[in-house]
């Protein structure tokens, strides 16, 4: 059983991340829609792991990241905010 859900999980996560890859590839055109379909990848996957408040911290930090095209740095906020 332990396994089983421990599999599960890592393939969640390992399409999440591939969702986020693509998602980041379109960054340039609209940092702000980018931002927001990050967010809510994040959101519909795990609903209750953030708070109001940390999920409004969460969507302006993810549009700087975009504004800025730093891929790396949205990465790293939805992998911090959503995988740990």
């Amino acid at each position: 059983m332990l396994q089983t859900s421990f599999t599960r999980h890592s393939i969640k996560k390992a399409a999440l991340k591939a969702a986020l890859d693509i998602t980041l590839r379109r960054m340039h055109r609209s940092p702000q829609r980018c931002a927001r379909n990050i967010m809510e990848l994040g959101i519909s996957a795990f609903p209750n792991k953030l708070s109001e408040e940390d999920k409004a911290v969460l969507i302006q930090s993810l549009f700087d990241a975009c504004k800025h095209q730093d891929a790396v740095l949205a990465k790293e906020l939805f992998c911090n905010s959503f995988l740990l």
